[in-house]
């Protein structure tokens, strides 16, 4: 278990292939946790909202020292910073950036030009 980089079209049709894919490379390095399979959904499905048609999502996972780190860039319009401030709220709900700022020890949005990445890390299981 190093790296897994995963270029994906704004498709939800994709999010539980992708989800199978991070569960099989975690579980290469015996970090069977489904944690980051739902980090991975709720962070692409995110992405997928703010990505054109014709847009492009890149996921990148990869573990770092005892700890693994998840980025979701994509391509579209920005992000608001005040989706972070709303995450409160979605974690009442059980979903979107709240659930993922709950299930790790580490949340980032970075806006470098017409993309944005979602940094997230947590301890191996």
């Amino acid at each position: 278990m190093n790296r897994l980089a995963i270029e994906l079209p704004p498709s939800t049709k994709l999010l539980a292939p992708t989800r199978s894919m991070i569960n099989a490379w975690l579980c290469s390095g015996s970090a069977a946790d489904d944690r980051w399979g739902l980090i991975a959904t709720e962070l692409i499905a995110n992405a997928i909202s703010f990505t054109s048609e014709d847009g492009m999502i890149l996921v990148v996972m990869e573990q770092k020292s005892d700890n693994i780190e998840l980025q979701v860039s994509d391509f579209g319009p920005g992000f608001d910073p005040t989706e972070v401030r709303m995450a409160a709220a979605d974690s009442v709900r059980g979903r979107g950036l709240g659930l993922v700022k709950a299930l790790t020890t580490q949340f980032e949005a970075v806006r470098e030009g017409n993309k944005t990445t979602i940094i997230v890390s947590h301890p191996l299981p």
